[in-house]
């Protein structure tokens, strides 16, 4: 018993004593204390590039709708080097085609306004185009009943 409080005692007396140091990387000293001193120092950082960008969902257009939204491409958060970009591009077929027979077909194209829509850059966070699916009545009037589909291919590229 004697031997196991005389341990305990030995172990809390070292706890106490002990200290921890420690020590900066690296410093700058100045020793002379008789003369005002200056000493300059750097902060840095690097912020790697990153970006998100948001595409629009699948959609489903309705018969006889000439101009369906199909949402919008979007830069939504960006830290881009001051000289790079980001890149968005736009690739589909332009024809939807029918599930049971792929002979029949729908013609359809992907509009920024009223033009093709191929292709946007964009610098800031916040930039975004709006799209619309745009399938002329004639077309509509000569499809052939039945399911009808496409895909649609987004490529961002950072530049």
């Amino acid at each position: 018993m004697k031997k196991l409080a005389a341990f305990t005692l030995a172990l809390a007396l070292s706890a106490a004593l002990t200290t921890t140091a420690f020590a900066a990387e690296t410093s700058n000293e100045i020793t002379d204390k008789s003369n005002p001193q200056t000493a300059n120092v750097t902060v840095t950082t690097k912020i790697a590039p990153t970006y998100t960008v948001t595409i629009p969902a699948n959609t489903t257009v309705k018969f006889n709708d000439e101009n369906t939204s199909f949402g919008e491409i979007k830069l939504t958060a960006a830290q881009l080097d001051p000289d790079k970009s980001v890149k968005v591009a736009l690739s589909a077929s332009g024809t939807l085609k029918n599930s049971k027979d792929n002979r029949k077909t729908l013609a359809y194209q992907i509009q920024d306004g009223t033009t093709a829509f191929t292709s946007a850059t964009y610098k800031m966070a916040g930039q975004s185009t709006a799209l619309t699916i745009h399938i002329a009545q004639a077309d509509w009037n000569a499809a052939y009943a039945g399911d009808y589909a496409d895909t649609v291919t987004f490529t961002i590229s950072y530049q």
